[in-house]
């Protein structure tokens, strides 16, 4: 080896020498508590002024040989000199070489207790956050080059590889204001994990707590059977994991393994969420979802997909789902939704597919069934307008539905309401239904065609919320056998129309009921009878009214005739034994000489009988006069 050579050698070595003397000096200045104050009063100053706010550290430990940087207490104010974030450890482990090539790789890292406030004052201002990001945002590797072109440099570009992230103790606060009030959203973590292995990630969150008060009474407030689900309420208590598979600038694919989700105030309680995600961030898809609430109703589907809104493409949501099939007890919605299912546990069985966008949904191929099949019901629905409540209207047609002897009363029993006429119902026997059935703004309309053992009926009502009243009408489409219905089985062969004002308001219902008592409902019936048969008589073209104060029903039937009226009046105080009926026969002649005046009673004009007899007289006088002539004429030809 030649004497340069060795020359080479040796200052090559001096040199890495002086680099490792040099290296593990700053080493372990950087590893002293002077050096690393220094470190930190240099960064929060740099901070304040790049963010023009209040920024500090307590104290940052940063160990070189390690690789490991811990930071104590960090904050920073909004620009109002509020506290926004606080953070008080926060460790990270990461490879410092990677760094020279602007590559962040972090082994792992802890956080823990990191507390929020975040303001948005209107709707159309930037949170009190915003500025952060502006002040700290980059050119994004942008450079421009000779000719004046804007080009991106990777090799300016920031990357960052996390392989494990651990969050404890998150409390969040957001106060906005929205176009209809100011809302408080509060979050809070107990732990969450972050695990990359391979191309895969694992994400976790456990006791992640998310709340919302938007400073106005709950929605059911003074309306004891509404639901007590409200948006502007919540307190949902979250344990979640799922998978991301695959995710880049154009496409995110995520598995959600398991999801629970509690809130004992609104009633939610989902013991099962699961589910494959994808999107391309233009559309999602929901594959395979299955969701469970409550103790038994499931719903599954396979799959689903949205396409997701862009304001400024003019791009509008919308979704479209396979067939949903599912099980469910209406008890289990009945505490978020509406509290009359709060007894409802007969297990039902459904199946649907959904469509629609940011506008309303169609409801297409509905079953709806027992298990036992003794109630099945298939229909198409819509719901249309729900952003505005005065325009919101739910629009139901049932194709056809089938009611088993025993399974309506059933039903009906499910439900903590007063039952009227049971027995009647009971005696019907199987029931089939088709019709439209429609939930608008403070009104609810029904209407069709009922097919029962005794006769088929045709029936419009309404239920109006503003004034209380059931107001409708019906008809018998064929000889409807409604002795046998009340138990009067003299009664028969009824064919009719009425029409019908039946009072629901609570309030003047138990008014009467203090005054009266009584168990039948308040309301009037006027009905028109083609023809009926009561034992061996028929009759027809027959008029009735009913009056029912609660607590009495008086009705009259009129039979018009020629000469005379058949009455009958009738009382009754329970449509469960109509028999024991009070019954009071009338006659009413017809007075031809009776006329009515002009403040509208009937009175007898004496003088316009005698006027009458009297032009009776002179008719018959001159009919004889006429045959008087008929008979000279005669002889004198």
């Amino acid at each position: 080896m030649g004497r340069r050579i060795k020359r080479w050698i040796v200052v090559a070595l001096a040199i890495a020498a002086v680099i490792a003397i040099l290296f593990t000096v700053a080493a372990f200045s950087l590893s002293t508590p002077t050096v690393q104050n220094w470190l930190v009063r240099r960064a929060t100053n740099i901070l304040s002024e790049q963010l023009q706010t209040r920024v500090s550290i307590d104290s940052a430990n940063i160990n070189v040989w390690d690789q490991n940087i811990l930071l104590h207490n960090v904050s920073i104010d909004d620009l109002q000199q509020r506290p926004m974030f606080h953070l008080e450890h926060l460790t990270v482990d990461l490879s410092l070489w990677e760094l020279l090539s602007n590559h962040v790789v972090i082994e792992e890292a802890n956080i823990e207790g990191f507390e929020a406030h975040i303001y948005q004052l209107t709707p159309d201002s930037a949170a009190n956050f915003q500025f952060v990001i502006d002040r700290l945002r980059t050119d994004n590797g942008q450079r421009t080059t000779d000719n004046g072109r804007q080009t991106t440099d990777d090799r300016q570009r920031l990357r960052l590889d996390m392989t494990r992230l651990c969050i404890r103790n998150i409390d969040a606060v957001w106060e906005r204001t929205t176009k209809r009030g100011p809302v408080t959203r509060h979050i809070q973590l107990k732990e969450g994990n972050y695990l990359k292995r391979f191309k895969k990630a694992s994400i976790s969150f456990d006791s992640l707590r998310f709340s919302t008060d938007n400073h106005l009474p709950r929605k059911n407030t003074g309306k004891p059977h509404r639901g007590f689900f409200d948006v502007g309420h919540l307190d949902l208590m979250v344990n979640l994991r799922f998978s991301i598979n695959h995710f880049n600038k154009d496409t995110l694919n995520v598995t959600l393994i398991d999801c629970t989700v509690d809130d004992d105030t609104t009633g939610i309680h989902i013991s099962k969420l699961r589910s494959r995600i994808s999107t391309n961030w233009k559309s999602l898809w929901l594959n395979d979802f299955e969701v469970t609430q409550g103790k038994g109703t499931t719903l599954r589907f396979d799959t689903a997909v949205f396409q997701l809104p862009n304001k400024k493409l003019g791009r509008t949501l919308s979704y479209k789902t396979t067939t949903i099939y599912g099980n469910t007890l209406l008890q289990d919605i009945s505490t978020p939704f509406t509290r009359s299912l709060a007894n409802f546990t007969i297990p039902l069985q459904l199946q649907v597919r959904i469509e629609g966008d940011d506008k309303g949904m169609q409801f297409h191929d509905v079953r709806v069934n027992t298990k036992d099949k003794r109630l099945n019901i298939q229909a198409e629905g819509n719901i249309r307008d729900w952003k505005e409540k005065e325009k919101l209207a739910v629009r139901f047609h049932v194709n056809r539905m089938t009611a088993s002897k025993g399974i309506t009363e059933e039903i009906i029993n499910q439900f903590t309401v007063k039952k009227l006429m049971m027995a009647q119902l009971k005696r019907i026997g199987n029931i089939t239904y088709q019709g439209d059935f429609a939930v608008l703004y403070r009104r609810e309309q029904f209407g069709g065609r009922l097919h029962t053992a005794l006769g088929d009926l045709n029936f419009n009502f309404s239920l109006l919320e503003d004034t209380k009243y059931v107001v409708g009408s019906i008809r018998t489409v064929n000889p409807f056998q409604i002795g046998k219905a009340f138990d009067m089985e003299s009664l028969k062969n009824l064919m009719c129309s009425a029409n019908f004002k039946i009072d629901f308001s609570k309030d003047r219902t138990a008014a009467m009921r203090r005054k009266k008592g009584g168990k039948l409902p308040i309301g009037h019936v006027d009905a028109h009878v083609d023809k009926v048969q009561y034992g061996i008589v028929k009759t027809s073209n027959v008029d009735a009214v009913i009056e029912s104060d609660g607590a009495v029903a008086e009705g009259k039937i009129v039979d018009k005739g020629k000469l005379a009226d058949i009455t009958c009046s009738f009382t009754f105080t329970k449509t469960e034994s109509l028999k024991d009926m009070k019954i009071k026969p009338g006659l009413h002649f017809h007075v031809p000489w009776k006329r009515t005046t002009d403040n509208g009673q009937r009175t007898t004009d004496k003088k316009n009988k005698r006027q009458r007899t009297t032009d009776n007289g002179q008719r018959k006088k001159d009919k004889k006069d006429k045959k008087k002539d008929k008979k000279k004429d005669k002889k004198k030809k």
